[in-house]
């Protein structure tokens, strides 16, 4: 019974350990990785590989993320998960991520125009607004 237990502890954890690790192309930054895309597509299609991969494009929670992020991009513009939502009821709209969730920390660049879509980044390592039929490579995040 004992060597039982421990055998399905050890499958356990390496299992967990395992799942730790990123695929082939996708880079692990903290506990998630990361892909950014060769391809340049819009941002809907780009959101639909993401989701055939088992991720969606990335939510960015935190400057070092940011940082992160910027590096991946290699100073181009890639498609984020932050998008401008009408608020039910209202003529408002308002910046909410892929996951629902509002927007918190900010890295705009200076002087953006009123499109919906968010892309990351500029030279300077902020984001930009971009229309959704624009093609961008993208970065997805699982």
């Amino acid at each position: 019974i004992l060597g039982a237990k421990l055998n399905a502890s050890y499958n356990q954890l390496k299992d967990e350990f395992l799942g730790r690790w990123c695929s082939d192309r996708w880079t692990r930054y903290e506990d998630k990785c990361y892909f950014r895309s060769t391809e340049m597509k819009s941002w809907s299609d780009s959101r639909k590989q993401c989701q055939d991969h088992g991720a969606d494009l990335v939510i960015i929670n935190s400057r070092e993320e940011q940082n992160f992020v910027a590096e991946l991009s290699l100073n181009r513009e890639s498609w984020i998960g932050l998008r401008r939502v009408q608020r039910e009821g209202t003529r408002t709209y308002e910046w909410t991520w892929v996951d629902g969730s509002p927007l918190t920390d900010e890295f705009w660049a200076a002087g953006q125009g009123s499109y919906g879509y968010a892309t990351c980044c500029t030279d300077d390592q902020k984001w930009k607004r971009s229309y959704e039929t624009y093609p961008l490579n993208w970065i997805c995040e699982k």
